[in-house]
């Protein structure tokens, strides 16, 4: 039952965490890239000059709101417009050294907040959280591999998939599966981080 309880106040905190640590990142990127204008900027740094209509469904988004998007960052220097030089009717978008220098100094503002948050905790509390994420974090990886091989196999059975990962059961076998039954030891850790700093649940 321990474990139980530990498991839900884990998830708990997760949220909670998740939410205020990604505010804290939103807030200081929409001060100076609103809306979907820093991911326009973080794709075209990672993946290079871009077509304009494949932004527009990396974002979601049509290519008139892209061509919205892109005149606002063109405007301030961090975006350029590159024609196709066979067709000149394809029309590419790529990131400027200004627009580079402006998510690097994003990203500093906001490791500078997330470490403020931080501060409280002890050396050997962060290492302690470190050693337990990065065991999470090769759950996860392990459990996605199965993942896609029991989707792989369904295919070659050609079964209908019945979505059995979104039955809470699943869930639940899954949660435990990626915490590895650290579950007791991670929630005392955050336990810790939330005595400090009160409750809270990439581009960046």
């Amino acid at each position: 039952m321990e474990k139980q309880d530990d498991l839900l106040r884990l998830e708990e905190l997760y949220w909670q965490i998740s939410r205020r640590i990604n505010a804290v990142w939103k807030k200081v990127f929409d001060e100076t890239l609103p809306g979907s204008q820093a991911y326009l900027l973080y794709l075209l740094e990672k993946k290079g000059v871009q077509k304009v209509t494949d932004l527009a469904g990396e974002l979601g988004i049509t290519p008139g709101a892209i061509t919205s998007l892109s005149d606002k960052l063109i405007s301030r220097g961090y975006i350029s417009r590159v024609r196709d030089r066979q067709d000149r009717r394809i029309v590419y978008l790529e990131i400027t050294p200004q627009g580079k220098e402006i998510l690097q100094e994003l990203r500093l503002q906001g490791r500078a907040a997330i470490k403020s948050i931080f501060s409280g905790l002890e050396p050997a509390d962060l290492k302690h959280l470190v050693r337990i994420f990065e065991e999470i974090a090769g759950n996860i990886d392990q459990v996605q591999r199965e993942m896609e091989d029991w989707n792989s196999q369904q295919r070659k059975e050609k079964s209908p998939l019945c979505q059995p990962l979104l039955r809470p059961c699943f869930l639940r076998r899954l949660t435990k599966r990626l915490l590895g039954w650290r579950c007791h030891e991670l929630s005392r850790s955050w336990v810790v981080w939330t005595t400090t700093h009160g409750p809270s649940p990439s581009i960046y």
